[in-house]
């Protein structure tokens, strides 16, 4: 694998939109996009993340694609957003304790 990521769109606090740039070397997309959206519900807070993106060239890794794409998208998300609401858990529990 070899791509760059570049972050196209950024408001803080409640989006951050990246994607790849450039010529990529992938074997499940040729290029994806990532959106994570952040709201204030009441005193809790809700994070969307998705993920867009395009098949890539080649038979066999339209074949990889076709039988993984959907797949692996759902569980890079799964992954992400466990580790960021570990990773909020823990600065709670971090403030919780210093207070």
């Amino acid at each position: 694998m070899d791509f760059t990521v570049a972050v196209t769109k950024w408001v803080e606090g409640k989006e951050k939109v990246w994607e790849t740039i450039g010529p990529t070397k992938l074997i499940i997309y040729s290029w994806y996009r990532m959106i994570l959206q952040v709201k204030q519900q009441g005193e809790k807070t809700e994070a969307e993340l998705s993920i867009t993106y395009e098949k890539p060239a080649g038979l066999f890794n339209k074949i990889l694609c076709f039988f993984l794409a959907d797949w692996y998208c759902r569980w890079c998300l799964r992954q992400m957003l466990g580790d960021a609401k570990k990773r909020l858990e823990q600065q709670m529990s971090i403030q919780s304790v210093s207070i």
